[in-house]
């Protein structure tokens, strides 16, 4: 788990010594900063929240949202969602 500042609408965060292998990234915007991803009565997060890969329409499954870390990629962008 890490934590990272958003600055200008834009948050970078890093991980170091990391093995080579298949991966899924989850990340959710604590905008009260309380710890916890809040949600609504049926579950639906009321923070934003984004996973690996393209900005999702859904929350996709880890088949979705998986990718390859290698020595060939040093970076993985996702985008946020704000239901």
């Amino acid at each position: 788990m890490a934590t990272v500042a958003i600055v200008d609408g834009q948050a970078a965060g890093s991980f170091t010594d990391v093995p080579h292998g298949e991966y899924a990234l989850w990340a959710c915007h604590d905008e009260d900063e309380d710890g916890e991803l809040d949600t609504n009565f049926i579950g639906m997060p009321k923070e934003g929240v984004g996973v690996s890969g393209p900005k999702p329409k859904f929350m996709p499954s880890y088949e979705g949202a998986r990718f390859v870390l290698d020595s060939a990629r040093t970076e993985q962008a996702f985008g946020m969602v704000y239901l």
